[in-house]
């Protein structure tokens, strides 16, 4: 009589003949312990890549963040601060900025252009 374990096995992979001599079973232990080793080093390597990802994502967000600031206590202009963070969301989205560049330096120099006349714009009116 088979058990409950087992018709759930045989559901799940089809009606296989049982194992008869020693040899088979030790055949059949060997192949369910290389399937849990082979899933089990399959699921941490995804879960590696996934937290991973969660941690690139973090540190690139903490530059975008730093650049916001940046932005903010120095009175950058609403519309350009909106194109720089949509630079920096297309920066994320092909992976152009590196781990080790600074935030600023990610950007275009165009966009750092702006932000640089911005900035010393009022200070650059009061020496001439």
């Amino acid at each position: 009589m088979r058990s409950s374990v087992q018709v759930r096995l045989h559901s799940c992979i089809g009606d296989l003949p049982r194992p008869r001599s020693k040899g088979e079973y030790v055949f059949v232990i060997a192949q369910l312990l290389f399937g849990l080793m082979l899933f089990a080093a399959v699921l941490g390597h995804v879960a590696n890549i996934v937290t991973s990802v969660s941690t690139a994502r973090k540190e690139f967000q903490a530059k975008l963040d730093g650049v916001k600031t940046y932005m903010r206590m120095r009175r950058v202009p609403t519309h350009l601060q909106v194109k720089v963070i949509k630079w920096f969301d297309y920066l994320w989205l092909t992976q152009k900025c590196s781990d080790e560049e600074k935030a600023v330096s990610c950007l275009p120099d165009k966009l750092k252009a702006e932000i640089a006349i911005n900035v010393h714009l009022d200070t650059l009116k009061r020496s001439v």
